[in-house]
């Protein structure tokens, strides 16, 4: 399909991305932004899709990706940035290809959209929370028997940082200006932040109407195990600050 619009939704793990794609998906002229690069012609999508050969994957990826008015839409997390490009990198029509020329090439020139939570402890309590139960949507957790890990969310927390800092080097690198969304202020005026983002994306919104109605299925929801973890979170990260810095203070002559 000829692309009128191209767009990718970028982030890191637990930024809400999964929440801002099937609102866009739900738009039905938004394109269908999926996670495709995580996995290649190894997952079970190229699998269905009886796909053998990176080439083959990457061609149907960029086919399936479109809704009937020309709009393409996709989702990388930065954690597989890297990965992706070097694979990319290996088909022949990319090789020596910087990043931000593949991703021009590959994408046609997309547009960009930035997903990030202006609370980043919360957002690696999630993490945390998903790693120990295996689910990332909130809504089908089940919380018993978690283990609050300090020394797990504050690497969380250093990782979130690591990769929203990747994502601004990238966007400087490419001298391109994201749409960037935050999370907590996307879930609390959704229709109006959906709107803003297909304005942004010159889609024709007159289609949308009804769809734009829609709420979103989960939204993140604070439970009293992220709000305990939280407390205990603050305190144990006070408590090493004031004594790194006794320990500083008290080494000077």
């Amino acid at each position: 399909m000829e692309s009128v619009q191209s767009y990718l939704v970028c982030g890191v793990q637990n930024s809400g991305s999964s929440v801002l794609c099937d609102a866009l998906k739900n738009t039905q002229i938004a394109g269908i932004p999926e996670e495709y690069f995580l996995i290649w012609e190894e997952g079970w999508w190229a699998q269905n899709h009886n796909l053998l050969s990176r080439q083959s994957y990457l061609d149907i990826v960029l086919e399936k990706g479109y809704t009937p008015n020309g709009v393409f839409g996709g989702k990388i997390l930065w954690h597989y940035f890297k990965d992706m490009m070097e694979k990319v990198r290996a088909l022949p029509s990319y090789k020596n290809m910087d990043d931000t020329s593949i991703m021009a090439q590959l994408f046609h020139n997309p547009k960009y959209i930035w997903i990030v939570r202006r609370d980043k402890v919360q957002q690696a309590i999630d993490w945390a929370i998903a790693a120990q139960t295996g689910v990332h949507n909130a809504q089908h957790r089940s919380l018993n028997d978690l283990e609050f890990d300090y020394t797990l969310i504050d690497n969380l927390h250093r990782l979130i940082e690591f990769g929203e800092q990747g994502w601004t080097n990238y966007f400087e690198h490419a001298h391109v200006t994201p749409l960037t969304i935050v999370y907590e202020d996307f879930v609390s005026n959704y229709n109006q932040s959906i709107k803003s983002i297909l304005t942004y994306l010159d889609i024709d919104t007159t289609t949308s109407k009804e769809v734009l109605t829609k709420a979103p299925q989960t939204l993140t929801q604070s439970t009293s195990y992220q709000n305990d973890w939280r407390t205990r979170y603050w305190k144990i990260r006070e408590l090493q600050t004031n004594q790194w810095v006794f320990s500083i203070n008290g080494s000077r002559p």
